[in-house]
């Protein structure tokens, strides 16, 4: 490598002539010296590919789809405000990367839930829309602007209530991880014009090439019916649902076990309204999360599983570092007991260490040491 930069170097002082400028004489070395590098270096195949195809400089075997779990729960809390005392009693407030951060609510997640409610009677009647990111009080809140100026904020929760017909049996995990949002294409937009009901739109099989993805129409209430669309991703794909906001509520304990079924009915279960679809009026939410858990998929009931297995790690965790406390304790208050203790050097010394010593001794000592 400096065998290279020398190389170049000289190359470039005996053939150039530089300028009487310092500054410009130091930028140019060294941009030439990283370009001698680069001459120099040998690439991978699968890196060039990478650039030239424009996938950048990392390679993920998944890719991840945000989910702004904070949003989902305060729609929850909106329409049952009863599940917001015991929701406060959560232990920890960890956020969903498991970490002890406090993610809060309240405050923030009420005024979103004011916009969800404008969103709900909105409409658009343009094609193209234009995405802006304002912050307020710490909060970044996506507004969507089409061409009649009509602005409205971009939620998850009304992408999901408000999804198609033919998505109407996909929970939040589903519908996050096995589609993804698109623009409406012109044939796709050529079809709705025609017939202003026609909200499922599935392409059929194509003469050439692989087959479409499904293709499924938002809802005729949603603000973006004619601008988005959803697309089904193809089967086998890696595709794996990150979760912004506060960790899911532990199971175990029973003042927020409401607060737990709810939540878990909210994530699994499928449905087109919190107040109307996640229990029945006479149901308890611990009835309503263990009917719906005695009839659900096994990949559901895994996934109940791997949220309570963080805190199950978390406890086994505690245990053992109160074991190791107990176990050290007594041996820290031995030696704080020693330390604190007096003493008397004088008495406790052996008095026989005292001798005289003199040559003769000091040379038997010398003697004695050495091997036989």
């Amino acid at each position: 490598m400096s065998a290279l930069l020398v190389k170049g170097y000289a190359y470039h002082s005996h053939h150039t002539a530089y300028l009487d400028s310092l500054r410009d004489n130091q930028r140019l070395l060294l941009f030439r010296l990283i370009h001698t590098i680069n001459r120099e270096q040998e690439l991978a195949a699968p890196m060039v590919i990478s650039y030239l195809m424009g996938w950048g400089d990392t390679y993920h075997s998944h890719h991840y789809s945000l989910v702004h779990w904070s949003s989902f729960i305060s729609a929850l809390l909106k329409d049952f405000p009863a599940l917001r005392c015991t929701q406060g009693s959560e232990e920890g407030g960890k956020d969903s990367g498991g970490n002890g951060n406090t993610a809060s609510i309240s405050n923030e997640d009420a005024n979103e839930d004011a916009n969800e409610t404008n969103l709900m009677g909105a409409s658009s009647g343009s094609e193209n829309n234009k995405d802006t990111e304002l912050e307020e009080n710490g909060k970044t809140v996506t507004l969507s602007i089409d061409r009649g100026g009509r602005i409205c904020n971009k939620c998850q929760v009304t992408d999901y209530c408000l999804r198609g017909h033919a998505l109407e049996k996909s929970n939040v995990i589903s519908f996050f991880t096995d589609t993804y949002e698109a623009e409406v294409n012109a044939k796709t937009h050529a079809a709705m014009q025609s017939d202003s009901h026609l909200e499922d739109v599935s392409h059929g099989p194509h003469p050439c090439g692989r087959p479409h993805n499904e293709h499924v129409q938002y809802l005729s209430t949603h603000p973006k019916h004619s601008i988005k669309q959803c697309i089904v991703h193809s089967q086998g794909h890696n595709t794996l649902p990150n979760f912004i906001g506060p960790y899911f509520p532990c199971q175990d304990d029973p003042e927020i076990y409401p607060f737990y079924c709810a939540s878990m009915l909210l994530l699994l279960k499928p449905w087109g309204g919190v107040a109307t679809d996640l229990k029945s009026p006479e149901q308890t939410w611990q009835s309503a999360f263990e009917e719906f858990y005695s009839t659900a998929s096994q990949s559901i009931q895994h996934i109940v599983s791997g949220i309570q297995y963080f805190y199950q790690c978390e406890t086994l965790a505690q245990n053992a570092r109160d074991s190791a406390t107990e176990l050290i304790s007594p041996q820290v208050e031995s030696a704080a007991h020693t330390v604190n203790g007096d003493f008397n050097l004088e008495e406790d010394a052996p008095r026989n260490l005292v001798m005289a010593l003199t040559e003769e001794g000091l040379q038997s000592l010398i003697a004695s040491q050495l091997p036989m």
